[in-house]
């Protein structure tokens, strides 16, 4: 890999190195509980290493965990759910590749969908409801003074499905 090219912000150049370690685990845990409610958490951890550099391999998520609980209510004409998904800082990052720290966030999503009939149903949510603001990891910084480039806050939906035979 080669660093950002200066005269080009955003662009660069993948070169393969020598060696290199990449491993990862992910973990994801299911659970009925009843009553037409099920939960599950997942987990996702990537390490990456540039072996003879002896710096992080560039562009490797953080560790990702997610927890979701959802519903299923009136003979499956309801469904609900909240989904919580936290990542941890990056702080194994490629200075050679012009990377920098990225901050933790957690987010809290919500939503419900009603199926009206075999035809049509309706959909109503919350995305990042606590409006955390936050970046990914790969969200390269913008403009010559190098913002990053910040999710989107609290957004709410309301969404109409129409199924044609």
């Amino acid at each position: 890999m080669q660093p950002r090219i200066g005269f080009s912000p955003g662009v660069c150049q993948f070169v393969n190195v020598d060696r290199a370690l990449n491993t990862m685990v992910e973990l994801a845990i299911s659970q009925q509980l009843g009553w037409g409610m099920s939960q599950q958490l997942m987990m996702a951890y990537t390490y990456g290493q540039d072996l003879s550099a002896m710096e992080a391999l560039p562009e490797i998520a953080p560790m990702d965990i997610r927890y979701s609980l959802t519903g299923s209510h009136f003979a499956e004409s309801l469904h609900t759910a909240i989904r919580v998904r936290h990542l941890l800082a990056q702080k194994r990052i490629s200075e050679s590749f012009g990377e920098r720290l990225t901050l933790g966030f957690t987010l809290l999503d919500m939503d419900a969908n009603y199926v009206i009939s075999r035809q049509v149903s309706l959909k109503l949510g919350a995305q990042n409801l606590l409006n955390q603001r936050y970046y990914e990891y790969l969200n390269g910084p913008i403009g010559l003074d190098s913002v990053p480039l910040f999710a989107l806050g609290r957004n709410f939906f309301a969404m109409v499905s129409l199924m044609f035979p």
